[in-house]
């Protein structure tokens, strides 16, 4: 059997490797990432049911203001001189 030496072919196989561990790399990456974004998105989520629970909460509380002729003129001239 012959077998044939090509010049710069360790070099081609060494690059190779090196993409090889490159994207095993990338890859564990964008793992992360999306392990983060998801953690991010439970924690928004949670957040907005906790404020919207705490707006409804304050909106049954309210109740609506009725004011009189007198008291918007009484409102209007608040701040005003005598």
């Amino acid at each position: 059997m012959q077998s044939i030496h090509l010049d710069g072919s360790n070099e081609v196989s060494r690059a190779g490797s090196a993409i090889g561990s490159a994207a095993l790399g990338m890859q564990s990456a964008a793992s992360n990432i999306e392990w983060a974004l998801e953690r991010h998105q439970r924690f928004l989520d949670d957040w907005l049911q906790r404020f919207e629970a705490a707006i409804e909460k304050t909106a049954h509380k309210s109740q609506p203001v009725h004011l009189s002729a007198d008291d918007l003129h009484t409102l209007s001239r608040a701040g005003r001189a005598p």
